[in-house]
């Protein structure tokens, strides 16, 4: 018992390391405005991530692999995008009509289901500012938290993607539709940011050609979007 006890610290610590360089990965450099949305919820894959985009739209994102408690977590995932200016613009607006995340937005004393631990923050030079919450019933903050989730499933999407090109071609078909179904009922979000793996998709001899029409239609999508 005490050495389960010591390895389940052991790994815990090396979690939270891995958050931690996650979270310093996925900081775009220092200077213009920073909003940061961050999700912790172990019971879920990925188990957190977070991700920063600027008032430039200079973005990043870090996520980390659900594993279990006795398993040794896995490499974090991480991408640099530039996000839509619509998209950007968007965060920069609603963060200041939530007076920059100053404040408490938490359903505290509530009874509600566990959707992970989910943190916002802002920084601009010497001011910095955070919340923490689960849910919330402010609709501005659940119109925030909603578009960063829909970028972090695009995100895991186009890693999916990256693995099944490597290791199961025959695979990518059924990410594809699930990635046509989910942009169809709007529940993607900066398509744009991974065009490189949809392009190789749609260019490999290699590859399914009801695949690569998927990835085709995805990419016309998305140059659609940013215009």
């Amino acid at each position: 018992m005490k050495l389960r006890c010591v390895l389940l610290g052991v790994l815990l610590t090396t979690t939270c390391s891995l958050f931690s360089q996650c979270t310093r990965q996925a900081e775009p450099a220092e200077g213009a405005p920073l909003v940061t949305f961050e999700l912790d919820w172990r019971a879920v894959d990925p188990q957190f991530y977070t991700i920063s985009i600027d008032s430039a739209g200079r973005g990043s994102y870090c996520s980390q692999p659900h594993t279990e408690p006795e398993e040794t977590p896995g490499d974090p995932y991480l991408l640099k995008f530039t996000a839509d200016p619509r998209d950007t613009a968007e965060i920069f607006r609603l963060a200041e009509e939530l007076k920059f995340f100053q404040g408490k937005f938490d359903n505290l004393g509530k009874k509600v289901a566990q959707t992970g631990i989910k943190t916002l923050r802002y920084r601009d030079g010497t001011k910095q500012y955070s919340t923490d919450y689960n849910a919330s019933t402010n609709p501005k903050l659940n119109e925030l938290t909603s578009l960063f989730q829909r970028m972090s499933t695009t995100f895991e999407l186009g890693r999916a993607l990256q693995h099944k090109l490597r290791y199961d071609k025959l695979g990518l078909d059924e990410v594809l539709k699930r990635m046509e179904d989910l942009q169809k009922s709007g529940q993607l979000a900066e398509l744009q940011a991974i065009a490189p793996v949809l392009t190789q998709i749609a260019n490999e001899q290699n590859v399914m050609n009801v695949a690569r029409q998927r990835a085709h239609r995805l990419l016309s999508s998305s140059a659609l979007a940013t215009k």
